[in-house]
C-alpha cells in the first residue's frame, strides 16, 4: 500500500514540476516577444527618415524624448551613453543600425555583464595585447 501511495505522490510531483517548467518557458517567451515589440516601437519612433535604419543622429534625437528615456531606463541603458551604445550595436560598422542589430544589441546589453561576457572581454584584451 505504501508503494502505491509513494508512486501516486511521485507521479503527481513530476506532473507539477513539468507544468511549472512549461509555465516558466511560456513566461520567458512572452517577455521576449514583449521586449521585441517594445524595441520595434522605439526603433520606429527614432527612425525619422523611415528608411528602416537608425543613424547616430536619429538615435540621439530620439533619446531626447521622455518616452525613449523611460524605455532606455527600463532596459538598464543610459541615454547619456547612447553614442557608445550605438557603436557597440553597429556590428556591421556601417554607421547605421538595422532593426535586427538594434534588437539583438539591446537584448545583450540589458542588465549587468554576464560572466561569459567578462571572460570574453578578458580573452580579447589579452589577444590584442599579444599582437
Amino acid at each position: 500500500m505504501i508503494r502505491v501511495i509513494t508512486a501516486v505522490f511521485l507521479k503527481e510531483t513530476l506532473q507539477v514540476a513539468n507544468s511549472d517548467h512549461e509555465a516558466v518557458v511560456a513566461e520567458q517567451m512572452r517577455k521576449s516577444k514583449q521586449l521585441v515589440s517594445r524595441c520595434k516601437d522605439a526603433f520606429v519612433c527614432a527612425d525619422k527618415s523611415g528608411d528602416g535604419l537608425l543613424s547616430l543622429i536619429e538615435l540621439q534625437e530620439g533619446c531626447k524624448t521622455a518616452d525613449m528615456q523611460a524605455w532606455l531606463s527600463a532596459n538598464d541603458l543610459d541615454a547619456n551613453d547612447i553614442s557608445g551604445v550605438f557603436y557597440l550595436l553597429d556590428v556591421g560598422k556601417r554607421g547605421c543600425l538595422s532593426f535586427d542589430e538594434f534588437v539583438t544589441g539591446v537584448m545583450r546589453l540589458r542588465g549587468g555583464a554576464k560572466q561569459v561576457d567578462m571572460v570574453s572581454l578578458m580573452y580579447e584584451t589579452r589577444r590584442i595585447m599579444d599582437l
